[in-house]
């Protein structure tokens, strides 16, 4: 019987205990999680800095573009004291830096590649009238010493935010180690605000020192088309669902429903695209974009919608959708006027290997006496014609009932000693919309 008690005794002991410690371990998984759920509060909750905004000014943007490229250099060729010299000094305080250790505490950029630092976006904000901080994302990408064009070059994302001191033209560095970028673009100005938000920016002027001077960057609309249409071309080369995000949405909905359809139409003009320099440019200012439209020297088109710097969408022609200015020379022209113009998008269509485009404008009894279906005549413009056509226009003649006619000499634009008589009949319709034949051997 004492045994009993003595058990008993042992066992309500015993449970005191487990219940003593169930509730130390509640109380304290409590407190974990309040001060979790107290960060996560703080972090949905922090200020939205509106003053966070897109930087607009084109020479602004690419001095800040040479300043990422300066650090990025510097990382490349592991200088430790250019590194040290050049980041922000509340970033070298907060992670214990020295000019001993800095290799080991930043992110260092393998060099194993030639690579091209291009920025794709940059968000300013303004912390004096002279100290501006900046957030910059932009790619990593591999550059080829060769012409082979079936070489897809890597990318990769990059982060810094640069703070500029303008008054003594120098600048610091706080690279940014986290996975950025919400996907979804409505909600990506306020991540961006609350993300700089959280960096301390001091009010300080910065120091010059050996490494950490910058000047203004002179960029004229010349370059800047220029460069919308590298990065297209880049695009159409490395990253074609890149390419195909791009395209302006009216234009792709009509062209491409899948990226599959898009790589397939590109693969059969990569060379056209790819060995090609822009060779002329026409900007136009719209309420809420830019827009640029731009000629290679092989004749293709491409229409920038310009946004911001660096933003934009493509359409890979000029014909798809007209665009105003277009539509008013148009109505001034002449016929003879009109019908080189209609010839010249005709043939637009051909080189952009879009024969679906260019049957569409064929006269129907045209069609019916030659060309049946729309592969047929793709069949016969292969035959004829060159892979890159450019046109000399010769004789007009202005026809009978409204039939204008325009013979014209095709040549070969990679062999210019190639060369084809073509004689065109176009009938003019309401607008810019027209309908033509051609001469069949």
């Amino acid at each position: 019987m004492k045994n009993i008690k003595i058990a008993m005794i042992i066992i309500v002991v015993i449970c005191i205990i487990l219940i003593t410690l169930l509730i130390l371990i509640n109380k304290n998984n409590n407190s974990q999680e309040d001060d979790f759920m107290n960060y996560i509060e703080q972090d949905n909750t922090l200020t939205v800095d509106e003053n966070i905004l897109i930087l607009e000014n084109e020479n602004i943007y690419f001095s800040l573009e040479q300043i990422a490229k300066y650090y990025i250099n510097y990382n490349l060729d592991k200088n430790a004291q250019a590194l040290y010299s050049v980041l922000d000094k509340n970033y070298i305080k907060e992670n214990g830096i020295t000019e001993n250790n800095v290799l080991n505490k930043i992110d260092l950029i393998s060099n194993d590649k030639d690579i091209e630092f291009t920025a794709e976006k940059i968000y300013n904000k303004e912390i004096t009238t002279d100290i501006i901080v900046s957030f910059v994302y932009g790619t990593l990408q591999e550059v080829s010493i060769t012409e082979n064009y079936n070489q897809k070059l890597q990318s990769s994302d990059i982060y810094l935010t640069i703070i500029t001191d303008y008054e003594n033209s120098t600048y610091s560095i706080y690279p940014i180690s986290c996975e950025y970028i919400n996907s979804s673009k409505e909600k990506e100005i306020t991540e961006i605000q609350k993300y700089i938000s959280k960096y301390p920016v001091s009010q300080e002027t910065i120091t010059q020192n050996n490494y950490n001077e910058f000047n203004i960057v002179s960029v004229n609309e010349d370059q800047l088309a220029n460069k919308y249409f590298l990065k297209t071309k880049n695009n159409i080369k490395n990253n074609i669902e890149k390419s195909y995000n791009s395209l302006d949405s009216e234009y792709k909905n009509i062209h491409f429903s899948t990226l599959n359809e898009y790589e397939s139409y590109i693969n059969k003009r990569i060379d056209n695209i790819l060995t090609a320099e822009l060779k002329a440019y026409q900007k136009v200012l719209k309420d809420d974009y830019n827009e640029y439209t731009c000629v290679d020297s092989n004749g293709n088109y491409y229409v920038f919608k310009e946004t911001s710097i660096m933003n934009f969408t493509v359409m890979l022609d000029s014909y798809t959708i007209e665009n105003e200015t277009f539509n008013e020379q148009y109505a001034k022209a002449t016929n003879q006027q009109k019908v080189a113009a209609n010839i010249n998008k005709f043939f637009e269509m051909i080189n952009a290997k879009d024969y679906t485009s260019a049957y569409k404008v064929l006269d129907t009894e045209f069609k019916n006496n030659y060309f049946k279906t729309e592969k047929e005549f793709e069949n016969y413009i292969e035959q004829i014609l060159y892979k890159c056509n450019s046109i000399e226009y010769l004789k007009f003649d202005d026809g009978i009932a409204s039939v204008f006619k325009y013979n014209i000499k095709v040549i070969n634009r990679f062999d210019s000693t190639q060369q084809k008589d073509f004689a065109v009949a176009m009938q003019l319709k309401e607008g810019t919309n027209f309908v033509m034949s051609f001469e069949v051997n």
